[in-house]
């Protein structure tokens, strides 16, 4: 695991997903670590390979992927685990990440993930399958959640409906059983919680926020009838309130991922916008941690 720490006045960073594959990323200044989509990247060679060794002695490096497929009754895929934990060896990855949801079937990963039901069956499944992963990975492990929409077979998500769990109280529960952080998919929370007409800044002070880890934000956009997350679209004014309520209620800052299209480049007003978020925040909690040492 890395060792080099990122600036924390400006924990921003940046997604590079398969759109950077052997493309010329251009990584903004105010960018201080990198999140890898793995299963893109650990399996690449060539140019893609190298501008990894580039990246690597420039900004400090997680990883996250969905091949462990979490929530499925797969077998553990111990092959793909094991190129992981090379990787993130290689890599010198602060921590690897996966999403909570089914994510595959029969050896094959879906192009999109898809919700579970929040029962104690799935919650003790899941559990022993990060316990799998931890032994393997040897470093710290996160899990992160995923959208869900009103009238599927999980709509549960907010109200305990037919003895189910609520989201929160299922997430708060895989990581106190399994003893693993979380990486907070921010936009995914606000959509399901518009679905729901829940307040999203409400529901996060619900969690542990002590092991949250790092939160995801992206842009968002109607299909369908339905708000899915966009890495083309631009931040909602929604979202940034809600980061902004959030990161304020936050103990100490974490690190925030933009999941953004690298080819088609981060807005300069965006960036400006939230860079100066994050160091208002963190000078305010500076601040706050003075208060409290002169009080003691």
């Amino acid at each position: 695991m890395s060792d080099r720490a990122m600036s924390e006045k400006s924990q921003l960073g940046m997604l590079l997903g398969r759109s950077a594959c052997g493309a010329t990323v251009d990584i903004p200044q105010e960018i201080s670590w990198l999140l890898l989509d793995c299963d893109v990247w650990m399996f690449t060679g060539g140019r893609s390979r190298a501008l990894i060794d580039t990246l690597l002695g420039e900004h400090p490096i997680a990883l996250s992927g969905r091949g462990m497929n979490l929530a499925s009754v797969d077998p553990m895929d111990f092959a793909y685990l094991k190129t992981l934990s090379r990787f993130a060896e290689e890599t010198q990855a602060m921590w690897a990440s996966d999403r909570l949801a089914f994510c595959g079937l029969d050896d094959r990963i879906f192009p999109q993930t898809f919700p579970m039901p929040y029962s104690e069956e799935l919650l003790s499944h899941v559990v022993s399958r990060i316990a799998v992963v931890r032994d393997i990975l040897e470093l710290p492990f996160l899990v992160e959640n995923i959208a869900t929409h009103a009238g599927t077979s999980c709509d549960t998500m907010f109200s305990n409906k037919k003895g189910r769990m609520s989201e929160v109280e299922f997430i708060t529960q895989v990581l106190e059983r399994a003893d693993c952080r979380m990486f907070l998919n921010l936009t995914a929370f606000m959509i399901t919680a518009m679905e729901q007409n829940a307040n999203p800044v409400q529901l996060v002070a619900q969690l542990p926020l002590e092991r949250l880890s790092a939160l995801r934000i992206c842009g968002h956009v109607v299909q369908s009838g339905f708000l899915v997350e966009s890495d083309t679209a631009a931040l909602s004014r929604e979202l940034c309130d809600v980061l902004e309520a959030v990161i304020a209620r936050l103990p100490n800052p974490v690190p925030i991922v933009w999941a953004r299209d690298s080819s088609t480049g981060i807005p300069r007003s965006e960036l400006s916008r939230i860079s100066g978020m994050l160091e208002h925040n963190f000078a305010r909690q500076s601040e706050r941690g003075q208060d409290q040492g002169l009080e003691t």
